[in-house]
């Protein structure tokens, strides 16, 4: 091994002030804070972490800044910031939009501190010092969304948005069926999987039971399994047999008295 050579110079060490803060922040550009709106025509189909679909309302958020849709904002003697949206709202309301009232159904916005500013994210989101990523908890989420809808704070769909929904999607999926290709057999898989919530939803609305989805390959693969057990029995039988012939063999191939 190479001698290692002792370092030349005085050594150094930088000096931090007071003032130099040794907090990691998230990587987050700052931005506004926001409240949220629901629609009735609005409607999108989330997957939880175990591959259930479920129904939740498709949110908008409605940015605090002033001077912008209405909202007004006033900078307070403590360097604070309040908005005044109530023009905001009731244009939102006048276009058929739900106010999310968070007095009503508890906060759902988070603050955050990051260079430059603050980010706002949503309750359910999650940030990391150092890191500009964002995790949404879809578990968490379609849990709140679930709450919102079963406390009265958001309608339910129509059964007329759920249909038009529905046809939409079946439509994307035949199309992505007829591409013929590893990509659109993939993408009408997972169409597939929206639809038949998207049908639950309509039959449930509409009072119906829920149709199952036929197999109607359910009767050729069963007769395929039986068949291919039959085949493996008979392999085995027949290694079973050709075995003891010839055991059989040498024993009979043996000189006497060994």
């Amino acid at each position: 091994m190479a001698k290692i050579k002792p370092a030349t110079g005085k050594p150094f060490r930088a000096k931090l002030g007071g003032g130099v803060s040794s907090k990691a922040l998230p990587l987050l550009a700052p931005n506004k804070p926001f409240l949220l709106l629901a629609h009735p025509k609005r409607w999108v189909v989330m997957f939880d972490s175990k591959g259930q679909g479920h129904l939740i309302p498709q949110l908008r958020n409605l940015t605090l800044k002033g001077g912008s849709n209405g909202v007004q904002d006033k900078l307070l003697a403590d360097g604070s910031i309040t908005y005044d949206a109530d023009a905001a709202v009731s244009t939102a309301r006048q276009a058929g939009w739900q106010y999310i009232d968070p007095d009503k159904v508890g906060d759902y916005i988070r603050e955050h501190e990051v260079r430059g500013g603050t980010a706002y994210v949503h309750i359910n989101t999650r940030v990391f010092p150092g890191s500009d990523h964002q995790e949404p908890d879809a578990d968490a989420y379609v849990a709140w969304c679930a709450k919102l809808v079963k406390g009265g704070h958001i309608a339910e769909p129509p059964v007329y948005v759920l249909e038009d929904l529905l046809g939409r999607f079946e439509r994307q999926q035949l199309d992505a069926a007829s591409k013929r290709s590893p990509a659109g057999d993939r993408k009408a898989a997972n169409l597939e999987k929206i639809t038949a919530v998207l049908r639950a939803e309509v039959a449930k609305a509409k009072g119906e039971e829920v149709e199952q989805p036929v197999d109607e390959n359910a009767d050729l693969r069963a007769r395929l399994e039986a068949a291919e057990a039959a085949t493996a029995k008979a392999k085995a039988e027949a290694k079973a047999a050709k075995a003891k012939a010839t055991k059989l063999e040498k024993a009979a191939a043996a000189p006497e008295g060994t």
